[in-house]
């Protein structure tokens, strides 16, 4: 990304112990300004500390006792989860620069998504062609279908503003989009292909041979109650973008 009418030069990758922070005084000095005034609120240091050791435990299956985040990841997650419109609060004019570090997450997030989705499909898929790969990939990164996943596994109650009612919409939506698609599974003895059960069967390893899918409401990268119509950008936008820079803020 573009830094003061430069280039910005990564200092490593980030694939195995994640971005060498250390390395690029940069970087350090944009995460500490965050630190610095994100501290400046006692109640929203709480919330979001609170916020991220939900995400920590959801992710990684342990108690917060267990849990060891370094500084920088750490300062990242909370910017995550900071998903507040600086517009919105009056006289805090600092926070407009989480917001710019949130959306160099969301940039990095969104790029270390299609690469694992990449990565899982050819592996899963080898036969598949290269068309193959790019719908299977596009229908499990659409905006409806990651805000369903966030929300499913509870990512959204780690945001600062879990309240929002872009997610009382959404989980409205979600419950009859799971409705439908059990319906849909019941009335044809297995999945909502052609083929029925052993269609989905031969689809799926034998560990899953007989079980119901585990994200039931999403049809082809959309909402069963939608009828292929996409989830109003005034719900899903937000979301998507919270969701994508977590995921940023994990893969650095």
């Amino acid at each position: 990304f573009f830094v003061e009418n430069q280039w910005f030069t990564a200092k490593g990758a980030c694939l195995n112990s994640g971005y060498p922070f250390s390395l690029d005084s940069r970087w350090l000095a944009q995460l500490s300004t965050i630190q610095r005034i994100i501290n400046s609120n006692s109640e929203l240091v709480l919330k979001l500390n609170s916020g991220q050791q939900a995400l920590l435990q959801i992710l990684f299956k342990i108690s917060s006792m267990d849990l060891v985040v370094n500084d920088h990841l750490h300062i990242l997650i909370n910017a995550a989860l900071y998903d507040y419109d600086p517009a919105d609060i009056p006289g805090e004019d600092n926070f407009i620069q989480v917001a710019i570090l949130r959306d160099t997450l969301f940039t990095v997030g969104d790029a270390a998504l299609q690469c694992a989705l990449t990565e899982d499909l050819y592996w899963r898929f080898p036969g598949a062609s290269e068309g193959d790969i790019s719908l299977l990939r596009h229908c499990a990164s659409t905006d409806d279908v990651i805000v369903y996943v966030m929300i499913k596994h509870g990512f959204h109650d780690c945001l600062y503003d879990a309240g929002a009612y872009e997610i009382k919409e959404f989980k409205d939506l979600m419950r009859l989009s799971d409705l439908l698609g059990t319906e849909l599974w019941e009335e044809n003895g297995g999945w909502i292909l052609p083929g029925g059960a052993n269609e989905y069967n031969c689809r799926c390893s034998k560990s899953m041979k007989g079980s119901q899918p585990k994200y039931i409401g999403l049809v082809g990268g959309r909402l069963l109650c939608a009828e292929r119509e996409k989830v109003s950008k005034k719900i899903t936008e937000d979301l998507k973008f919270s969701m994508k820079s977590i995921i940023g803020s994990l893969t650095l």
